[in-house]
């Protein structure tokens, strides 16, 4: 079980090295093109990629807590889906979470707590995040998210 989780680790932890590496380089060209007017394209990359390899990195952690309660348990605990299903909620907190942050211009510290504390908890954030958007939307705006 250990060789798989550190085969798992070894793995996610290549993909983020490259995710944020790909922003930072989608970052620098993004810049050198700094003439157009904003876009979708104009984001900030490379910070966002930071973000989302931070929220991976403590789903990873959170992953691997529930594996090590399951295993003294003695209960089954599939390591490979159950990586593979937080990175991409870890992913998707990141992306979202960041997005916030920047849109509400949060100080750094707090979007880089958020991040983590968000990351480790996946879906019940994720979770409680659609539902309290639901709720803005259905009263018609606004609704205490300034």
């Amino acid at each position: 079980m250990s060789q798989q989780r550190a085969r798992i680790g070894v793995n996610c932890g290549t993909g983020i090295l490259l995710g944020a590496l790909w922003g930072g380089a989608w970052a620098a060209v993004e810049a050198a093109q700094d003439s157009r007017p904003p876009d979708l394209l104009s984001m900030p990359w490379a910070q966002l990629s930071i973000a989302v390899a931070i929220t991976m990195g403590a789903g990873l952690a959170a992953t691997w807590h529930r594996e090590l309660l399951a295993e003294y348990a003695n209960k089954p605990f599939d390591i490979a889906r159950e990586t593979k299903r937080d990175m991409m909620v870890s992913a998707a907190i990141g992306i979202g979470g960041y997005s916030l942050g920047w849109i509400w211009q949060a100080p750094a510290p707090l979007v880089a707590l958020a991040l983590i504390l968000a990351g480790y908890g996946g879906t019940r954030v994720l979770r409680l995040a659609l539902s309290r958007a639901l709720d803005v939307i259905r009263r018609g705006g606004g609704g205490g998210l300034q």
